[in-house]
């Protein structure tokens, strides 16, 4: 899967790919990104192949707004 991005931040410490697969209650980190990066390929476990999966921009305060995008086909 490749995520693009606007990077509408200027104070970001980073980016975050977090993960939620299916049926799952809580979100986990899948990937940590330097700040000033708008896009990265990441490849998606068995379990993440039905998830859905978050962009947002970390700082020390305050959590960011979020973007969200779903993978998998719905039955």
């Amino acid at each position: 899967m490749l995520f693009t991005w606007v990077d509408n931040a200027s104070d970001e410490e980073g980016y975050l790919i977090e993960v939620r697969p299916e049926g799952a209650a809580d979100w986990d980190v899948a990937m940590m990104l330097d700040p000033d990066v708008t896009s990265v390929g990441l490849t998606a476990l068995p379990a993440e192949r039905r998830a859905s999966f978050r962009v947002r921009a970390y700082f020390h305060g305050a959590s960011s707004n979020v973007a969200h995008r779903t993978a998998g086909l719905s039955r």
